[in-house]
């Protein structure tokens, strides 16, 4: 079906002797790799953002208690 020479171009196409043949991966393979990583990454982001949203009313009220423990120190040695 294919010649010496186009058996050739056949084999540098699909990856050669050091391409994804190497790592035993397939070109589509490594690119489902590469977006499955961005997906994670995404996940981790948003997990820590809802995260940081959560705590962040926490910190306000713990502030707050503060500041009004401050004001009835003033209050109280006036």
């Amino acid at each position: 079906m294919f010649s010496a020479a186009n058996r050739g171009v056949v084999y540098l196409l699909r990856g050669g002797a050091l391409g994804w043949a190497a790592s035993g991966r397939q070109p589509s393979m490594i690119r489902n790799q590469h977006g499955q990583n961005l997906l994670e990454y995404t996940m981790v982001a948003a997990i820590i953002a809802a995260v940081v949203m959560a705590m962040s009313t926490y910190v306000n009220r713990s502030v707050q208690a503060t500041q009004q423990q401050i004001q009835k120190e003033f209050q109280k040695s006036e």
